[in-house]
């Protein structure tokens, strides 16, 4: 079906709950998949031959119903399978008997009870509550305890549960491509993204720095614009996709001379 279909990647969001059969089989581009932990069925032969996978993310740490051992037949034996927990290998591996298991190559805290991985090019950010904010000034910049990672980093995903992104948290991620925020997330702190001179694609719950109450109600804002007018200098230019998957409004002039923009799904 997806033979000659040119996308890399595929993020499905939290919340998501089947996938259907045959889907995405022969897709020889992809290389990268996340399953959310809501996720629950996927069915026969969905991955089947995608060949030059190298990453399958799976967020829950018990399988789905599968339609069958065929779902993610016929892989790279160089794909790497990515897990939560590693006790729960033992209940993912039989869909996965070619493929290797991927340790973390870094971890901390970013919070107080939020904690961060970085995991071959995927930051993900779990736990519970906020995450730390951080600030640029001079000669005392602080920046996220994954910033001297930075150039490793292509994907942001934020697991529900965490319910702020601090100031500047992913500040001169250069090479990001993609960020994935959920819907627990009720506030993004300013400049969170700014200098992602690479970001393609991003799943946000609401547009500006608040889903309710006052705040700047500007998509720049995430990026480090102060006002509206300035979205065009802060947001990145590679930027081409916006999925909105929460929130109750979208403010006038949100979007304002975001012209990078060709796709903005709500």
């Amino acid at each position: 079906i997806c033979r000659d279909a040119k996308f890399s990647s595929i993020i499905f969001p939290e919340g998501f709950r089947y996938i259907g059969g045959w889907t995405f089989a022969g897709c020889r581009e992809l290389k990268f998949i996340v399953i959310p932990e809501s996720v629950e069925k996927i069915n026969h032969a969905t991955f089947l031959g995608c060949s030059n996978l190298e990453d399958v993310y799976c967020m829950s740490p018990t399988p789905p119903a599968m339609g069958s051992e065929y779902t993610f037949n016929e892989l790279s034996k160089e794909a790497l399978l990515h897990v939560p927990d590693p006790a729960a290998y033992e209940d993912w591996e039989p869909y996965f008997a070619a493929v290797e298991r991927q340790n973390t190559l870094a971890s901390g805290t970013c919070g107080e009870n939020a904690n961060w991985s970085l995991t071959n090019g995927v930051l993900t950010i779990n736990g519970t509550g906020d995450m730390e904010s951080y600030y640029l000034e001079n000669g005392e910049d602080r920046h996220g305890p994954w910033h001297a990672l930075k150039e490793q980093i292509y994907h942001v995903i934020i697991d529900e549960g965490i319910t702020s992104v601090g100031d500047y948290a992913f500040y001169d991620c250069s090479s990001l491509t993609s960020v994935t925020i959920p819907n627990s997330v009720t506030s993004i702190g300013c400049g969170a993204f700014e200098g992602c001179t690479g970001l393609t694609s991003i799943s946000i719950p609401f547009v500006g720095q608040k889903a309710v109450g006052v705040g700047s109600p500007h998509f720049g804002h995430i990026f480090g614009a102060n006002i509206y007018r300035q979205n065009n200098s802060y947001v990145p230019a590679s930027l081409q996709t916006v999925i909105i998957t929460g929130g109750t409004r979208i403010d006038e002039n949100a979007f304002y001379e975001c012209t990078g923009l060709t796709s903005i799904f709500i």
